[in-house]
């Protein structure tokens, strides 16, 4: 029997904070993303699983919602079984969704489904209208709303699949006939959804345009995953835009994802996301850069070596952190006494912006001073700094360049592709000190 995981409970009828993460606004929706194939086996409930995870550790708030109704997989996935699931909803035990919510060990909250469940697996008009109601009041406790969809083309998967903002097909270099499909049968539906809607409401703005996001799963090769993807796009060109006027489809690269079927097999046994299964992989590379891409409507770009070494540079900064928090926590339970690295600062910080520049790995790096004191400074920058090393800064105060001798004492990860670094002076000048101690003195109110 599966080891069960235990399941944190977070009623979402009121504002919650999770851990870690700023509170959501409630009242502003959460995007919605969807995953959806015309055949199963090719990986979409792993996607779901490890697209959440990566968007969960970009510091957003993340439901993951098994939409596999009927045939629930995502649990299984994860070792992880919340007490509730959307049986318990859809037979009114359960009258609010956002109590079925939660937390996994991952990062993102989970609703899950049911296997095998007939009352899941077919809806009737009433249960859709109130799940969609429900639906809506969720979504706006959280930034990004997942739904791992059934694989298939009914007319129930397809209606969920049009209910996101970014429809994902998830296809292969080797079945893209089964992407071709799923294509098809959405299209086909959103233009049904749309003649319809419009003949019944009088200045209704039909929507012209269908805008799937193309995920190319199990490639072997870096340039695979573009080539899938023109193939289909090609084939929807030649066959579908031109028989549905005056609709249309805009077809859109979300990512590829390597193919390792080892590791896929790891996750498995760990009951993990494939990310957390091996987070140096290309497999885990990839999904980041999903992530990334989904987060700020860039193209995607896994296969850049210069963003792929940044990326491995943070996962180490993380995983530095995570173990020194560790300690300082060992620390403070074993000594109530405070030690000095935990004592204050001698020389207090004054949040003032001045440029910065050092160099690292041979080439000049910018970066910006989030606080600035006699003994050392806080930096932002788009470049990781390593811990322990110790660099020459130039920084201009007040017009002038002073150059201190620092060495970084802590690095951490801040916002999208930016890095926070605590720096401490070894060495500043006579003269350089004298102009910052009068710079400071004069930021003092």
């Amino acid at each position: 029997m599966s080891e069960h995981r235990e399941a944190k409970g977070i009623p979402l009828g009121t504002q919650t904070v999770i851990k870690g993460k700023e509170e959501k606004v409630v009242g502003d929706k959460g995007q919605i993303l969807a995953l959806t194939s015309s055949k199963g086996g090719v990986g979409k409930t792993h996607l779901a699983v490890s697209i959440s995870a990566a968007l969960a550790r970009k510091d957003a708030r993340v439901l993951l919602i098994d939409a596999d109704l009927g045939n629930g997989m995502v649990s299984d996935r994860l070792g992880f079984y919340p007490k509730y699931s959307l049986v318990h909803f859809l037979l009114r035990e359960k009258d609010n969704l956002g109590d079925l919510a939660e937390e996994t060990p991952f990062g993102f909250f989970l609703i899950g489904g049911e296997r095998g469940n007939f009352a899941l697996a077919n809806l009737n008009y009433l249960q859709k209208m109130r799940f969609l109601r429900r639906f809506t009041d969720v979504s706006r406790h959280f930034d990004y709303i997942v739904l791992d969809l059934a694989s298939g083309i009914n007319r129930q998967s397809i209606d969920f699949a049009l209910l996101a903002e970014k429809t994902i097909v998830v296809t292969s270099p080797n079945d893209l006939i089964s992407g071709y499909g799923s294509v098809k049968a959405c299209f086909s539906r959103f233009t049904q959804l749309e003649r319809g809607i419009s003949s019944r409401i009088e200045g209704y703005k039909t929507r012209r345009f269908f805008s799937p996001h193309i995920l190319v799963n199990n490639i072997t090769d870096s340039s695979q995953g573009q080539s899938a993807f023109e193939a289909l796009e090609s084939a929807v060109e030649n066959k579908l835009k031109s028989v549905v006027s005056p609709f249309s489809i805009k077809m859109n690269y979300l990512g590829a994802v390597f193919h390792n079927p080892r590791l896929f097999k790891k996750s498995e046994k760990e009951r993990s996301p494939v990310s957390s299964a091996s987070v140096y992989s290309k497999v885990a590379y990839c999904l980041n850069s999903i992530a990334e891409a989904v987060c700020s409507d860039s193209p995607f770009r896994c296969f850049d070596s210069d963003k792929r070494l940044q990326y491995t540079i943070q996962i180490l900064v993380e995983h530095q952190n995570r173990l020194r928090k560790r300690l300082r926590q060992k620390v403070m339970k074993a000594s109530p006494v405070r030690i000095p690295f935990l004592q204050k600062r001698r020389y207090p910080r004054l949040q003032v912006n001045c440029p910065v520049s050092f160099v690292s790995f041979n080439k000049l790096r910018i970066a910006e001073t989030l606080d600035l004191s006699l003994g050392g400074m806080k930096i932002q920058s788009p470049d990781v700094l390593l811990t322990g090393e110790t660099y020459d800064f130039t920084l201009i105060v007040a017009g002038c360049p002073i150059s201190p001798r620092g060495k970084v004492v802590r690095v951490e990860s801040r916002a999208e592709l930016a890095y926070g670094a605590n720096v401490s002076f070894l060495h500043l000048p006579d003269d350089h000190q004298n102009q910052l101690n009068g710079f400071l003195s004069a930021q003092t109110p």
